[in-house]
């Protein structure tokens, strides 16, 4: 036989074995799923699947969903966590106007942009009225 048929006739690692090593693999690396599946071109899902296939001896019975939501909590291996200070919010200021009081006690407030002409109408108005 050749070198080649030899190669050929090597039986595979069973898948189940594969699954075993490669949680042992990540157990021991201490990185979280997510980033060791980054590191190794992996699915996070793949490390998911086998993790659930083979349970850590050392941590007890995990309720369902439990896992997903520890792992999603806990801070990833590749960052730190930085306090975060905001500077206050500035109080909203009401634009300038002008107030002007006519003699009989009206009020007329005046705010920036009005259209000149329009107020020239409203005040000669009011002027002419009984207010």
């Amino acid at each position: 036989m050749t070198q080649s048929t030899l190669a050929k006739c090597a039986p595979k690692p069973k898948a189940v074995d594969r699954g075993k090593a490669l949680i042992d693999a990540w157990r021991q690396s201490g990185l979280s799923r997510a980033a060791y599946a980054r590191q190794h071109h992996l699915g996070a899902h793949l490390l998911t699947y086998w993790s659930k296939k083979f349970p850590d001896p050392g941590v007890g019975p995990v309720e369902s969903g439990a896992l997903a939501q520890a792992d999603a909590t806990a801070p990833a291996a590749d960052f730190i966590q930085l306090p975060v200070s905001l500077p206050p919010r500035p109080v909203p200021v009401a634009p300038p106007h002008i107030e002007i009081r006519l003699t009989s006690g009206a009020l007329v407030r005046v705010a920036p942009g009005v259209d000149h002409d329009l107020l020239k109408v409203v005040m000669q108005t009011l002027a002419g009225s009984a207010c």
